[in-house]
């Protein structure tokens, strides 16, 4: 048996939220990607809460107002 169930929820406090796309989650740890320079990216381990179908609660790990990485479309590798 399966079944779908949505729970109204009044939050009364402003949360910060990422889109899911914005977390890569490996199983044992949730890294977000964020531009602390132009090209220059630092991985953070946050720690998650709520979930909504497009957006994810994050509690820890990044602060409100940075910019974060939401979809890396190509990778480009160069031999050294």
């Amino acid at each position: 048996m399966f079944a779908q169930v949505e729970l109204p929820v009044d939050t009364k406090r402003s949360v910060l939220t990422v889109p899911t796309s914005a977390v890569i989650d490996s199983g044992t740890r949730q890294i977000i990607l964020v531009q602390v320079q132009e090209g220059r990216f630092d991985p953070r381990e946050v720690k998650l809460g709520a979930r909504s179908d497009d957006r994810i609660e994050v509690l820890e790990g990044v602060r409100d107002g940075e910019m974060v990485v939401v979809a890396a479309n190509l990778l480009n590798c160069i031999q050294i």
